[in-house]
């Protein structure tokens, strides 16, 4: 609903932008909690990234179902859900940069607490950077949009 107020407000591209904006900085973020970090900074760094997301994800099917017509809805909605899937194919390379940064840090068969801390930060680093890519590109592209376009 808090949302919604802001897209009627701003628009769906600055929403988008601010929402992947958000989602980065909170991503990035977790990046700086050292080893013995309380549990605060990890639930507000967490928030942010949360709040962010769901900025973006509301605002990203807005965006791209407005100005529609009736027939494409369908076919649009369906590609609106195209960045889900994909989105799994990005958790699995992030899961694989964490697992080698975790390895590289680790001198024994057991990784330490700091080497596991060390693969994390590189996995959050990566997607808090990709995140903030999308809000640029969010920015450039779209944000020099001045109408609508009707397919």
């Amino acid at each position: 609903m808090y949302v919604a107020r802001l897209l009627g407000r701003f628009g769906g591209v600055k929403v988008l932008a601010a929402g992947l904006l958000l989602q980065g900085v909170g991503t990035v973020a977790m990046f700086a909690p050292p080893q013995d970090v309380n549990l605060a900074a990890l639930l507000v760094t967490s928030s942010v990234m949360g709040l962010g997301h769901v900025f973006g994800v509301v605002s990203f099917i807005t965006v791209m179902t407005t100005g529609v017509t009736e027939e494409d809805r369908g076919v649009v909605g369906g590609l609106s859900q195209l960045p889900r899937y994909v989105a799994a194919i990005g958790v699995s390379g992030l899961s694989a940069i964490a697992a080698a940064r975790t390895d590289a840090l680790s001198s024994g068969a057991v990784p330490s607490r700091a080497d596991i801390l060390g693969g994390l930060h590189a996995g959050m680093v990566t997607a808090g950077v990709v995140a903030l890519a999308g809000a640029l590109l969010v920015g450039v592209v779209l944000g020099r949009r001045t109408t609508v376009r009707v397919c």
